[in-house]
């Protein structure tokens, strides 16, 4: 839904114009339910390591970039050192460790989802082409990674950089200091348990991951359209296609698709960061 909507103000015939409510009669009309869940194995397959990567990266970072900082000593249970300290952590220091963190995460991530991004985007744009159930397999994926080379793969990675790090910024930084005002609310033990570390990191991801997406939606408007390189797009930096969308669509075209980035990112923010916390909590336990 996301990357159609991106593409609703393009030149491809097949998508220009089309709110939330016609992308998904396209949707349906053109691919059944099916076509909702276009792109949905390579998603699964490879969004489990990078993930991976991605969380344990930043809990990397975090604890070498704050490890002068009492709040983050341990790396894992930096919201319950907050409490513990009584409010004597420096929040803005703390802020910037994480958003730095969050970052340099990002960084390293991005080298594999980079790809994976753009293959997911091909498959989701390809409204009911000739060449639709190829595209929705494995050997589709395949294929298309011949197609479009090492560099048609990484087409638009510093921009998904520009887009996906401060996004990483502001959501990493964003959920550490609601983790620690919620884990106050909850109680100052320094043994949490599974349940209330799930709940905490729970809340405290998906409304992070929603202003973070909302945030970012103009940027992430952008580098849809380059990476899937609608016809009139080809070729053309950022900026360029920013002016274009702006003069020919209004800015406020840079914020569609806002309601269908936050639907797709709050609820798997805070479902990943809430496994994450707990699973990394038991198996602290457990040693």
């Amino acid at each position: 839904m996301k990357a159609r909507l991106d593409l609703s103000g393009g030149s491809d015939p097949r998508v220009r114009g089309r709110g939330f409510t016609g992308v998904i009669r396209e949707v349906i009309n053109t691919d059944g339910f099916r076509g909702f869940y276009r792109g949905y194995k390579l998603a699964i397959v490879t969004s489990i390591p990078i993930n991976a990567l991605y969380f344990s990266s930043f809990r990397f970072f975090q604890r070498h970039l704050s490890s002068s900082s009492a709040s983050h000593a341990d790396g894992i249970n930096g919201a319950e050192a907050i409490v513990k300290n009584n409010g004597d952590h420096d929040a803005s220091s703390g802020f910037v460790a994480d958003s730095l963190a969050g970052l340099s995460a990002e960084l390293l991530a991005a080298l594999f989802w980079t790809p994976t991004d753009v293959l997911k985007q091909r498959m989701q744009v390809d409204l009911g082409s000739t060449n639709s159930s190829h595209h929705s397999n494995f050997n589709g994926a395949l294929n298309l990674c011949k197609q479009l080379g090492i560099r048609g793969l990484y087409r638009g990675y510093i921009l998904s950089v520009f887009v996906w790090g401060p996004f990483s910024s502001l959501y990493f930084a964003t959920y550490e200091a609601l983790r620690a005002r919620l884990g106050r609310r909850e109680g100052s033990s320094s043994s949490p348990s599974p349940h209330n570390r799930f709940y905490v990191s729970l809340v405290s991801g998906v409304l992070a991951g929603a202003a973070a997406g909302a945030a970012t939606q103009p940027l992430d408007c952008v580098r849809t359209r380059m990476q899937v390189s609608a016809r009139g797009t080809e070729g053309k930096g950022a900026v360029r296609i920013v002016q274009e969308i702006v003069a020919s669509e209004g800015i406020s075209a840079l914020f569609r698709g806002t309601f269908a980035r936050v639907l797709w990112l709050a609820p798997g923010c805070g479902i990943s960061l809430a496994v994450f916390e707990t699973t990394s909590l038991l198996l602290k336990n457990e040693e």
